[in-house]
């Protein structure tokens, strides 16, 4: 009975040490991850890559539906956004990088005639908060959005985007087919 004790003592040692081992980890890897302007865990709300629209991250004028935070609708073309807020997980950004991969490599030639935009946004800044009620937004988001003429006609959440981001090719063949089907 007192070796039974024993063994279970050690491996439940082991499983609490291993448990530990996986957060400081995945801790470790997430601070790796972060912008050299992060401070702590929340993002300065003036970096550019929060989403905020800035001169530096404002998409080229195009003729459409005039959004409140700056960003149109272009005719006949879309807007592909990526919704995140001041925290930002590893996954989270790589969700984002591979959205990005996906649309500057699968679609160089509509990012270049303004008739797709590609627009990371943060929701966590007040100007841009009402996009989680408009797109439903419950979590961090990919959504494409469809104009024609001057108004938004269409859009939709890429819900399968955490499923798939720990397969990279998956994931960039699937945001460029949902791109491909509503251009």
């Amino acid at each position: 009975m007192r070796n039974k004790s024993i063994v279970t003592s050690i491996l439940l040692t082991f499983v609490f040490a291993s448990i530990i081992y996986l957060v400081v980890g995945e801790y470790r890897k997430g601070r790796d991850d972060s912008d050299s302007t992060r401070t702590g865990e929340v993002e300065s709300a003036m970096d550019p890559s929060d989403g905020a629209i800035t001169e530096e991250t404002a998409a080229p004028p195009v003729q459409g539906n005039m959004e409140a935070n700056g960003s149109a609708v272009p005719n006949n073309g879309l807007i592909a956004y990526y919704f995140h807020g001041n925290r930002r997980c590893a996954t989270c950004r790589k969700i984002e990088q591979y959205t990005r991969e996906a649309i500057e490599s699968g679609f160089e030639r509509e990012l270049q005639g303004g008739t797709l935009i590609w627009k990371p946004v943060n929701v966590d800044v007040q100007e841009n908060s009402h996009f989680i009620s408009k797109y439903e937004l419950s979590t961090r988001s990919v959504v494409i959005v469809r104009g024609s003429g001057r108004e938004e006609t269409d859009w939709k959440k890429l819900e399968k985007v955490w499923e798939l981001v720990g397969n990279r090719p998956a994931f960039i063949r699937y945001i460029q087919d949902e791109v491909r089907d509503f251009l």
